[in-house]
């Protein structure tokens, strides 16, 4: 894999370990481009060589979710293709993925975090899905969530868009590790040393026997959320406005409260 290719990522391979990096400092704003190109990376991924695959963001932030601006218009349908075809790729692979947080994860960026095996965050990260207070939702949270942490958990993070600190996210079970940032690329290489010192195929099979029946559900429910939300959801005047409040750093006037 090659990091010459790529504008708004950074690819690289230590060996067995492949790693992802979101480089849109200093949020890390996933856009139409940089969805295509860590599309395209996961594609460049041998997974025969591949012990375990790192999610992380540059600078002091993971990510802050998928940009809002690219949802007026034509480019949404295009944005949400990219986007759930990233989790469609990373729900079929059967090595490890590793989400690193520093700061937040909010929005799509949690979505990503909660689909890897393992989330390591710094002590001060931020954690949630605040799409409801854009008068959205966020259609793999609403699959993946649920099985991560319960439905009570799952309920108040969704429908509230409550923010959580990285001890209450721990405490919940939404990421597994937290440590001090000084600590935390210390962290991160154990646990990969761990990883890559197992054997490969029995890691692969290990994972497929831990999430192949949860494979199949999450593609098909997938699917059918993607239409209620481009179907009905992106028809709502109370979604056309969340959006416009949003991007114009205002609170947004519900038609139906």
């Amino acid at each position: 894999m090659s990091e010459a290719a790529f504008e708004h990522i950074r690819v690289a391979r230590d060996g067995r370990i492949a790693t992802i990096e979101f480089a849109r400092p200093p949020l890390n704003i996933l856009h139409l481009d940089m969805l295509e190109e860590i599309l395209t990376a996961l594609g460049t991924i041998d997974a025969d060589r591949t012990a375990a695959l790192v999610l992380r963001g540059e600078g002091d932030v993971f990510s802050a979710g998928l940009d809002v601006r690219e949802y007026v218009g034509s480019r949404l349908p295009m944005l949400i293709d990219r986007f759930h075809g990233i989790f469609r790729r990373l729900m079929s692979v059967d090595f490890p993925i590793i989400a690193v947080i520093r700061g937040s994860a909010l929005g799509a960026g949690l979505e990503l975090a909660s689909i890897c095996e393992f989330t390591i965050a710094t002590d001060d990260a931020v954690l949630g899905q605040p799409e409801i207070t854009l008068g959205l939702f966020p259609p793999v949270a609403t699959i993946v969530l649920p099985r991560l942490i319960g439905s009570p958990a799952a309920n108040e993070l969704i429908l509230t868009g409550r923010r959580v600190s990285a001890a209450e996210a721990w405490d919940m079970g939404l990421i597994g590790k937290v440590v001090d940032a000084d600590d935390l690329d210390d962290e991160v290489g154990k646990l990969l040393n761990a990883l890559a010192s197992q054997s490969a195929p029995v890691t692969r099979l290990t994972k497929r026997a831990m999430y192949g029946r949860f494979r199949t559900r999450f593609m098909e429910e997938l699917a059918e959320l993607e239409a209620l939300y481009q179907n009905e959801l992106m028809h709502l005047e109370d979604a056309a406005e969340g959006i416009a409040a949003f991007l114009e750093k205002r609170k947004p006037d519900w038609a139906n409260p």
